[in-house]
């Protein structure tokens, strides 16, 4: 039985991992085994009749939200803890405290890989045993970034971008205004939240773009 009765948004999928081709469908698997999906991905030539199958797959995965969150929190908790403790031994031997708090992200990011792997294996196994795997066309990065911009809210994107300008203009006060040693975030975190910020802005500028031209 399904976690949720929420209808399930095909057009996102298919902007995300399809493309069309005059044969058919050119596939990209979310399935990634890669660090932080760094790696390259599988693509897969689809007939109509196996990409509406993927879909249903694919919308089936997003409804379980129950048994993604309990699968989650089941590697999460113990990461915190691991975190609370690696805290207080960094206060202990004088090392920044952005340490244990990257740590945490890392552990957690290659653990929501693991999961969204898992499930998306599981739905995804049957249909793709019997598609023809390809070396051939691709689904570049800015493509996908522009679908995925396509399918989200701008409002969001800009939200998202000044909640981490915030964050970035609290460490750099935070990290110029203490003294040697260094135990409040410094360089590492301005370098992520000062990239987060590039990029949340750069999504929120491909969304609005996007809408001008198409309107």
């Amino acid at each position: 039985m399904a976690d949720s009765e929420e209808e399930p948004t095909p057009d996102k999928c298919e902007k995300l991992l399809f493309e069309r081709m005059a044969w058919g469908w050119v596939f990209r698997s979310p399935i990634c085994w890669w660090p932080f999906w760094l790696g390259p991905a599988r693509y897969y030539l689809l007939n109509d009749a196996q990409k509406a199958e993927i879909e249903r797959a694919m919308c089936e995965v997003r409804r379980r939200r129950t048994l993604r969150l309990a699968a989650f929190l089941l590697g999460a908790i113990p990461l915190l803890v691991l975190y609370w403790k690696l805290t207080w031994l960094s206060v202990g031997y004088g090392l920044p405290l952005e340490l244990p708090m990257i740590t945490l992200v890392l552990f957690l990011s290659l653990w929501t890989q693991i999961i969204l792997n898992l499930f998306y294996r599981q739905v995804l196994r049957p249909v793709l045993a019997g598609a023809l795997r390809t070396n051939g066309p691709r689904i570049s990065f800015i493509e996908r970034a522009r679908a995925y911009a396509d399918t989200s809210s701008a409002a969001i994107w800009i939200f998202g971008g000044l909640v981490f300008a915030a964050a970035f203009g609290c460490v750099a006060h935070a990290w110029l205004v203490s003294k040697p040693p260094h135990l409040v975030p410094g360089p590492i975190s301005l370098m992520m939240f000062g990239l987060a910020v590039v990029f949340t802005f750069a999504m929120a500028g491909i969304k609005l773009k996007a809408k001008r031209l198409n309107s």
